[in-house]
């Protein structure tokens, strides 16, 4: 289930950068000559099962690249400042706390912590991802001025709310990480 859902998250955050990436592709190439491009990809019948797994193949290798970069990016805006708050008060550092409580926590618990890492990876791709598709459609001319702003103006959003919650995940998810650790040492510690 672990892996599935991995997979499933990486091919998001690849399918979602290949749509910004192709509308970019059509500003700087036009819509005529895009959709010859296409058109040229799909004539060949016989290829289209060896395309659609080299596509697959490209969209998880990207989701996987993309998924990097977002982290580094997010870096520098002081990721690492709202992970280490909820450890300094138990004199831990995170990894330590993370290998104790997957090692010695309920598998409920451990469930939970790798359901919002995904959630976290995927927001924090998302506030990328979404912001460039925004400026792909503000900067589209193929687009009714109408349904380019509208568009624009969704993803936009869209970007924002992954943003907020990035934020709000990603601190529950150390601080769920710093109570389960202090509950599983409390539990351990020898009674008087």
């Amino acid at each position: 289930m672990a892996t599935t859902t991995l997979f499933v998250e990486i091919l998001v955050i690849g399918a979602t950068l290949e749509l910004w990436l192709s509308g970019l592709l059509v500003l700087i190439l036009g819509c005529h000559q895009a959709a010859e491009i296409v058109v040229s990809l799909t004539s060949a019948k016989e290829l289209l099962p060896i395309l659609a797994v080299v596509a697959l193949a490209m969209t998880y290798a990207l989701g996987w690249i993309f998924n990097f970069f977002a982290e580094r990016l997010f870096r520098l805006f002081g990721q690492r400042a709202y992970r280490q708050q909820p450890f300094e008060l138990l004199q831990v550092n995170y990894d330590t706390a993370k290998a104790r409580v997957l090692q010695g926590g309920a598998e409920a618990i451990i469930y939970e912590l790798r359901m919002d890492r995904h959630i976290i990876r995927v927001a924090r791709a998302s506030v990328i991802n979404f912001a460039a598709l925004a400026l792909v459609l503000f900067g589209s001319n193929d687009l009714a001025l109408g349904i380019r702003i509208t568009l624009g103006l969704v993803s936009a959003t869209a970007s924002v709310g992954a943003f907020f919650q990035w934020l709000t995940r990603y601190r529950a998810y150390y601080r769920f990480v710093a109570q389960s650790y202090e509950a599983l040492m409390y539990s351990r510690a020898p009674s008087a």
